[in-house]
């Protein structure tokens, strides 16, 4: 088949014909092709407030942070589960306690993207639950939040663990670092607005 030919015709693909083939040719590594089903779409103006790339980039990060955080969860949550029947099969002491650090630094993550999420959301005087409490899953979060805090490594605690388990080099997520993070997202997808 003549590509070049058919390549000729994409500025007639339907949005719902040209996303798929967008995505396909993402996924095999086809940059040229993937380019050019997106040069030849056809092209439409609108007029938007000035804020909106900035709500925007909010909206997609209370989404993302929403689903870490789930993610998150079900981790702590299948550990959990792991743990009780070690305890009820009364396995090996270590066994327990690797399980149970385990848990603890999951719970720690947890907190500390939830702890930087609010963090970056007061820095802008937005209000954090606002765009996040009607989503599917947010009131899970909202329940794991208390068994995460009296269970949760202390900052101290997760690097100490995170040398042990990964070495002297090893890094443990600070609320500093993914509040900079979270930041560099925001300001990224801002930006691709202007």
């Amino acid at each position: 088949m003549n590509m070049n030919g058919l390549a000729k015709h994409y500025d007639r693909l339907t949005p719902r014909e040209r996303f798929p083939l967008i995505l396909a040719a993402g996924l095999r590594g086809d940059q040229a092709e993937h380019a050019r089903l997106i040069r030849s779409a056809p092209s439409k103006s609108f007029s938007v407030p000035n804020f909106r790339g900035l709500a925007e980039a909010f909206e997609r990060l209370s989404s993302l942070i929403l689903m870490s955080r789930l993610e998150l969860a079900l981790l702590y949550n299948q550990i959990s589960a792991l743990l009780r029947n070690e305890m009820l099969a009364k396995q090996g002491a270590k066994d327990d306690l690797d399980l149970f650090n385990g848990l603890r630094m999951v719970a720690y993550r947890f907190l500390v993207r939830g702890r930087a999420w609010k963090e970056l959301y007061a820095e802008g005087q937005i209000d954090a639950e606002a765009l996040l409490k009607d989503l599917p899953g947010y009131d899970l979060v909202k329940l794991m939040e208390p068994e995460a805090g009296m269970v949760a490594f202390t900052p101290e605690e997760a690097s100490d663990f995170m040398r042990k388990t990964a070495g002297e080099s090893a890094n443990v997520e600070t609320v500093a670092e993914t509040v900079a993070a979270l930041r560099e997202f925001l300001d990224y997808r801002a930006q691709s607005w202007t």
